[in-house]
C-alpha cells in the first residue's frame, strides 16, 4: 500500500499549501504527484475487471519500453549531471544531484547487464519497466486532469483586474489563434460583471516582443484587439517588457503597485498552459485566480505535450525522485513477492 501512503503524505502538504502557502510548498506539484500516486495504488492494488486489464495493458506495452529504458536512464542521469555543473546550485542540491544521477546509471547498467541473463533477470526487469510506463501514462493523465480542475474552480471574489498573458505575434503582425481565444475569454469575463461595475474592471495585456524587433510589442497588439472588441482604452495597461511567463507576472506586478491595485487578478491564459503558469506565480509570490482559454483543436496535441514537458522540467527534481521511487517499489514486487 505504499503508494496510497506517500498519497496521503503528499495530500496533506497539499492542503497546508493551500492554506499556509510558503514558497517551499508548491500546490500544483504537490496536486500532481499526489494524484499520480492516488491513481497508481488505484491501478496496481485494484482487482476490479477494468483495472486489472488496463494494468495487463501496461505488461505488454512494457516490452517495448525495455529496449528503450537503459537509453533513457542514461540520458536523464547525463542531463542531471549537467545540471550539477551549474554554479547556482548548493552544495546539498548538487549532491543531491549526484546521487539521482548515480542511481539511474546503476540501473541502466543493471538494464544493459539482464539483456544477457534474460531467464535470471526478465521478471525484474519487465515489472521495473511497466511500473515506469505506468508512471509517465498516469502522470500525464493527472496533468490534464489537474489543468481542467483549475479551470473549472468557481471565482470566489469580484472581477476587479484581469491579467492576460501573451503570445507570439505572428511574422504577417497578426495576432495568432492561441492569442485571441485569451483576449476573447478575457472579454467574455469581463461581460459577467454588471454593467454599473464595468468601468472598474482594470485590465493588464502582458507579452514584450519576443519574435522579430520590428513587430509590436504583445502588450500593445493586445490593447488594439481588446480596444476593437468594445473595452476602452482608458481600463487598459500595456505591460511590454515580459519575455517569458515569469516576467509576465513580475512586471504585472510592478504595474499593480503603480497603479495602487489591490484586487486579486484574473489570470488569462490557454487551459493547458494553467498548471504552468500557477506555479511560476506562485514562485513569483502573486496570488491570482487562473482561468484558460480553449485552443483550437487542431492544436491540441502539440500545446498539450508542450506544456507538459515544461512543467516536468520546472519540477524536474520530484520527477527525477519519483522515477527513482517507482523503479525501487518494481524491484520490491518482485523481490518480496507483492506488497
Amino acid at each position: 500500500m505504499i503508494f496510497y501512503a506517500l498519497a496521503g503524505m503528499l495530500t496533506i502538504l497539499l492542503i497546508l499549501s493551500i492554506l499556509h502557502p510558503h514558497r517551499a510548498l508548491q500546490p500544483t506539484c504537490l496536486a500532481l504527484f499526489a494524484l499520480t500516486s492516488w491513481l497508481l495504488g488505484l491501478i496496481n492494488f485494484s482487482h476490479a475487471t477494468l483495472i486489472y486489464t488496463v494494468r495487463y495493458f501496461f505488461y505488454v506495452v512494457s516490452g517495448f519500453a525495455i529496449a528503450l529504458s537503459p537509453i533513457i536512464l542514461l540520458l536523464l542521469a547525463f542531463l542531471v549531471l549537467l545540471r550539477i555543473n551549474q554554479d547556482e546550485l548548493r552544495l546539498l542540491r548538487k549532491t543531491l544531484h549526484g546521487l539521482i544521477a548515480l542511481t539511474f546509471l546503476i540501473f541502466s547498467i543493471y538494464t544493459l547487464s539482464a539483456w544477457f541473463r534474460l531467464e535470471e533477470d526478465m521478471t525484474l526487469l519487465i515489472q521495473v519497466n511497466v511500473m515506469l510506463t505506468l508512471y509517465f501514462v498516469v502522470n500525464f493523465l493527472s496533468y490534464l486532469v489537474i489543468s481542467i480542475v483549475l479551470n473549472l474552480a468557481p471565482l470566489r471574489e469580484e472581477v476587479e483586474l484581469i491579467v492576460v498573458l501573451g503570445a507570439r505575434i505572428e511574422d504577417d503582425n497578426r495576432l495568432p489563434k492561441v492569442l485571441k481565444a485569451r483576449l476573447q475569454k478575457a472579454y467574455r469575463l469581463y461581460l459577467t460583471v454588471e454593467e454599473s461595475n464595468r468601468q472598474q474592471v482594470r485590465f493588464i495585456v502582458s507579452g514584450g516582443v519576443t519574435s522579430k524587433s520590428n513587430h509590436p510589442a504583445e502588450g500593445q497588439a493586445m490593447r488594439h484587439y481588446l480596444m476593437d472588441l468594445g473595452v476602452p482604452a482608458t481600463q487598459i495597461i500595456v505591460e511590454d517588457q515580459a519575455l517569458n511567463t515569469y516576467e509576465n507576472f513580475m512586471y504585472s506586478q510592478e504595474l499593480m503597485e503603480r497603479y495602487e491595485i489591490q484586487s486579486t487578478p484574473v489570470i488569462i491564459t490557454s487551459t493547458f498552459h494553467l498548471l504552468r503558469s500557477y506555479f511560476l506565480a506562485h514562485r513569483a509570490k502573486l496570488r491570482a485566480h487562473f482561468k484558460g482559454a480553449t485552443s483550437p483543436v487542431w492544436s491540441w496535441p502539440y500545446a498539450i505535450v508542450r506544456e507538459y514537458m515544461a512543467y516536468l522540467l520546472l519540477v524536474k527534481e520530484w520527477n527525477y525522485l519519483y522515477i527513482i521511487f517507482v523503479m525501487l517499489v518494481g524491484s520490491y514486487y518482485v523481490l518480496k513477492g507483492g506488497l
